[in-house]
């Protein structure tokens, strides 16, 4: 193995778990129960595909959330990936 490929993949291996998270992403509720949404309107879905490279999933979809203007994300498919659906709640489940 070359010196070059370890730099390259001990880069990758750091980067990998870093996830910026959008203003107000901290914010969003998170849940699997669909009750828990049922007064709430849906903005849209939310899809985080799977990787290999460890990625946090949940940063990730919360920052679609966010960029729906929602403040809620029911997930639907917890694996492989992430799918679920953003909903604005306003203040409803808080």
């Amino acid at each position: 193995m070359s010196t070059a490929y370890r730099m390259t993949l001990l880069a990758l291996m750091a980067l990998s778990g870093c996830t910026t998270l959008a203003p107000g992403s901290t914010d969003v509720r998170v849940t699997e129960r669909a009750t828990e949404v049922s007064r709430c309107a849906p903005v849209g879905p939310v899809t985080v595909p799977f990787s290999l490279i460890p990625v946090n999933y949940i940063g990730l979809a919360t920052n679609q959330v966010v960029a729906l203007q929602g403040d809620t994300l029911l997930i639907t498919v917890p694996l492989p990936g992430l799918q679920g659906v953003g909903y604005r709640c306003a203040g409803a489940l808080r």
